[in-house]
Parts: structure tokens; C-alpha cells; sequence
């Protein structure tokens, strides 16, 4: 096992725009971002994994061959993510439709079980106000959340998430100056979705379960901001700091500290995020980064250039509000 091309079939061919045979020559040379002579090494297999081809994001698998417990060499399958990506888009959005509803018929639920009680003990007043807080609340969440971010799924996730947290009894707070008018041209919005809502997953998640804080201090903060050199990302969650030993695998393939988890989170996020140029990192910090008052929390901040290495500058996406 040298690390030379011995058979690539008509489709990577197109993927990989290859105009000559490459049948002998290294596959380092055929894609600079290979890992097979990391799979000849280690005998690893590797599935599922994002990688850049030129300017195509590809989903490969990276498999072994092995004979009489000895590696002989390695095979690569890989696949447009383009259209796999269409479908996964189109069954996220009927998700978080529906999960979307369900937390609003949940918080529903309960606020006119609250209202019928009061109707019963003739409190009408308290009726009235708690329907007008619950009313004012949630439009003033919207309007802020319509107005200032301008990307509609982006918007649409901090309302959905907002409700979300509501249920785990975890204050959801924007940050006042935040404002979003398009995504840089070097991601997909749908991509910046993927990411910040799994972010927020995490610290919501994390905040309630903060058994030493009382409900009003469990929180969690947003922040989207933009800048000359790009768009900035922050999520932040009150709560326990990550582990040393848990922030230095947290981002690898298949680590997990949860139980029914598959560690694909944080990884894809990794993969999406530097895949358009873009930093992501953890630090502990005071919450001045956020806008919140509370000491000692757990921030994830994603940067994404303006502009990517081809040059693409930050354009409006389809999705963008116009109203």
C-alpha cells in the first residue's frame, strides 16, 4: 500500500473534473485533502465525513482493504453532498415545522388551563393580564427577532428555540444589538441554521441541567452580529464549565458524553464551519462578549469571513426578509 491510484470509476471522475487518466498516480497529488493514507495507517475505517473537492463539498467513506490481517490498500466512495443536502433540507424544515407547533401547543395548553382557573374563580382581571402578557411577550420576541434578523430560517430557529427553552424553564435572551442582513456568500444559510441550532441545543440542554442555579439564572444568550470583515456568531449558556478532557475531544467524529448520543454534532458543525473558511472555538468568559451580567459562562463563538478563498463576496440569500 504506496498511496497510488490503481481504479477511479467515471463518477469520481466527474466529481473530481479529472481530464487525464490518474490511474498510478498519488493520490495526493489527485485530491490534497485526502485521508486514505491516513486509513492505510491506521486500518481505521472513516464514514460519513464532509471533505472539499475544489470548490465541491463531497460526503465520503474511507474503507480498508484488508487481507490476511494485512492492509493492502484503501477504497474512497463519495457523493455529491449537493443533492443529498436538498433532501435533508426539505425533511429538517417539516421537523422543526412540527416541532415548532408542538411547543407552541404545549405553552398553549398550559396557559389556558392557567385562564380557565381563573375564570372559574372569577378573577377576570388576572384572566385579562395574563393573556396580554402572554400575548405581548411573544410579539415582542417576533418583531424583534423579524426586524433585526433579516434571514428568515435564522429568525424563524430563535423563535422556535425561544418557546423551546421556555418549556425547560431556561430564559432565552438575544443580545439588543444583534443584527443579521444576509449570510456571507461563503456558506449556505441552511448550513449557518445546522449550526447555531445545534449550539443552542447544547446550551439549553446544558443551562437546565444546572441543578446548582435557580430558575432565573439559567440562561442562555444570542448573538449575531456583522461586521466589515464578517459575520460573528456567539452562543452562551449559563451553567458547569466543560471539562478540560471533554473540550479537547468534544470536537472529534463520534465523541459523545451523552448517552443516546452519536457525536456527530459539534463535529458537523466543526466540518461546516471551516469548510467555508470560517473559525469556531470555546471559551469560559465573563458574558461582556454576549451582553449578559452573569459571571462564568460557557461561550461557542463562529466567525465566517466576508469573503471566501474564491473570492465569493457576502451576496443575499433567497431566503432573506425583504419586508
Amino acid at each position: 500500500a504506496d498511496g497510488d491510484i490503481t481504479l477511479v470509476n467515471d463518477e469520481a471522475r466527474r466529481i473530481l473534473s479529472m481530464e487525464e487518466d490518474m490511474t498510478g498516480a498519488s493520490v495526493a497529488e489527485a485530491i490534497p485533502t485526502t485521508r486514505l493514507p491516513e486509513v492505510l495507517a491506521t486500518g481505521q475505517p472513516q464514514y460519513d465525513r464532509e471533505q472539499i473537492l475544489g470548490r465541491t463539498l463531497i460526503v465520503t467513506n474511507r474503507v480498508p482493504v484488508i487481507v490476511n490481517g494485512k492492509v493492502i490498500g484503501a477504497v474512497a466512495s463519495f457523493r455529491d453532498n449537493a443533492e443529498v443536502k436538498k433532501l435533508a433540507e426539505e425533511l429538517t424544515g417539516v421537523r422543526k415545522y412540527v416541532e415548532a407547533l408542538r411547543v407552541q401547543s404545549h405553552e398553549f395548553k398550559n396557559t389556558l388551563h392557567a385562564v380557565a382557573g381563573m375564570i372559574q374563580m372569577e378573577r377576570y382581571d388576572d384572566a385579562l393580564d395574563c393573556i396580554m402578557q402572554v400575548s405581548e411577550s411573544r410579539d415582542k420576541l417576533i418583531n424583534f427577532a423579524s426586524s433585526r434578523i433579516r434571514v428568515v430560517p435564522l429568525a424563524a430557529l430563535l423563535i422556535s428555540k425561544a418557546g423551546a427553552a421556555r418549556e425547560q424553564g431556561v430564559d432565552f435572551c438575544i443580545a439588543p444589538d444583534s443584527r443579521l442582513d444576509e449570510v456571507p456568500g461563503c456558506i449556505d444559510v441552511h448550513d449557518v441554521v445546522t449550526a447555531v441550532g445545534n449550539l443552542l441545543d447544547n446550551a439549553m440542554e446544558a443551562a437546565a441541567s444546572d441543578a446548582g442555579s435557580g430558575a432565573g439564572r439559567r440562561r442562555v444568550y444570542v448573538a449575531l452580529r456583522q461586521a466589515e470583515d464578517g459575520t460573528r456568531i456567539e452562543v452562551a449558556n449559563t451553567g458547569p464549565a466543560i471539562p478540560d478532557d471533554v473540550a479537547q475531544r468534544m470536537w472529534v467524529h463520534g465523541f459523545t458524553t451523552k448517552p443516546d448520543g452519536h457525536g456527530i454534532g459539534l463535529a458537523l458543525v466543526k466540518d461546516r464551519v471551516e469548510a467555508a473558511g470560517g473559525r469556531i472555538w470555546y471559551e469560559r468568559e465573563t458574558g461582556s462578549e454576549t451582553g449578559s451580567p452573569v459571571e462564568g459562562l460557557t461561550v461557542f463563538c463562529i466567525v465566517f469571513p466576508k469573503e471566501d478563498g474564491y473570492g465569493r463576496t457576502a451576496r443575499a440569500q433567497s431566503l432573506v426578509g425583504r419586508g
